[in-house]
């Protein structure tokens, strides 16, 4: 079966887009132990192992912050749970 392009339309709202036209900013990310002062603390007096479970899914997060490549389009770090290469935003969904 063939495939058929069909011809769209241009998009009105693609050059009101923000992000159009920019480029990333290189920037260094903070240490875990940095940033779990600023995340909120949970409250579970009889419940150590969870804390510690909460801790460790945060910082798993945060290690799966990357950095676009310089030849790339993105404009910010992202998230990336796959360490495939690119972002996977299908992986990234069930992080956030």
């Amino acid at each position: 079966m063939p495939y058929i392009n069909y011809p769209s339309q241009p998009n009105p709202y693609a050059k009101k887009n923000q992000f159009h036209g920019r480029t990333y900013q290189p920037q260094s990310l903070i240490s875990f132990e940095e940033l779990k002062g600023q995340l909120p603390a949970p409250i579970l007096p009889d419940h150590s192992t969870w804390e510690r479970m909460y801790w460790r899914a945060w910082e798993m997060l945060w290690d799966n912050v990357n950095h676009p490549a310089q030849d790339s389009a993105l404009v910010s770090s992202y998230l990336n749970p796959s360490r495939g290469g690119g972002p996977n935003m299908w992986s990234a969904a069930f992080d956030i």
